[in-house]
């Protein structure tokens, strides 16, 4: 994805494959050291400049996560032969899904399997939101590093070590109890001592907690991760931000 002041372009182009991993402003393209080309950067340049150091400005989650933009560099350098068998109609779609094709030479491309399509398309995906937000949950986090953790074999940067995400997130419910000066406490203890209890992972779950005031019940939200494993005070007219208001 390249991020413009006047819009954003995709990072996966067509058939899932890299398209652009610029991941740059404009007014940082100076100094990144990102070539000067007249507003048309061809592939060739774009190649080289992902094969550089990892550059001076990273857009958030990236500038706190630079593993994450090196494997997405080197993705972008591995496929670029089936980019470009892409583009010229050189890429065959094969029975058991597996993509195929020829380099510019005519040497036959390894093929690329469902897995390692459907790992690259998420990571497009999730990255392409992250950059958007400009922020990350743990949980998105180790969602992008499972998937390129799946693409090793492609970008050949080494796994970063996630944990499979979940197929189904728990929720965990439970009630503020009213504190002291008009803040409330929210049990996090609690709510973390039941997780282990059921042997569930905290990056795996969200909590949901109700406060009832004004004769409503105003709820909230968080990811059980973000939620420290105490009984903390809570000022719902300042709320951490880890915590949200539904």
């Amino acid at each position: 994805m390249v991020l413009h002041s006047g819009g954003t372009e995709t990072l996966f182009g067509v058939g899932g494959l890299p398209q652009d991993p610029g991941f740059h402003r404009r007014d940082d393209d100076a100094l990144n050291k990102a070539p000067d080309s007249g507003g048309r950067w061809p592939f060739v340049e774009k190649t080289a400049f992902t094969q550089g150091d990892v550059p001076a400005r990273l857009p958030p989650p990236l500038d706190s996560a630079t593993p994450y933009w090196s494997r997405t560099a080197q993705l972008y350098a591995a496929l670029s032969q089936y980019r470009h068998a892409l583009v010229h109609r050189r890429i065959t779609l094969e029975s058991n899904g597996d993509l195929t094709g020829t380099d510019a030479a005519g040497a036959p491309l390894l093929p690329i399997s469902t897995s390692k399509q459907d790992a690259l398309s998420r990571h497009a995906v999730t990255l392409s939101d992250a950059l958007v937000a400009a922020t990350a949950s743990k949980r998105l986090m180790n969602s992008m590093a499972w998937d390129l953790d799946a693409l090793d074999s492609l970008h050949d940067g080494g796994r970063i070590g996630a944990t499979q995400p979940a197929a189904i997130i728990v929720k965990v419910i439970d009630d503020l109890q009213p504190g002291h000066s008009g803040s409330w406490i929210l049990d996090g203890h609690r709510l973390h001592v039941h997780l282990r209890e059921q042997s569930l992972r905290p990056l795996d779950a969200d909590a949901e907690v109700h406060a009832i005031f004004d004769g409503r019940d105003r709820i909230y939200e968080a990811h059980l991760d973000d939620v420290p494993d105490a009984a903390i005070d809570v000022d719902l007219a300042c709320l951490p931000s880890w915590l949200r208001c539904v």
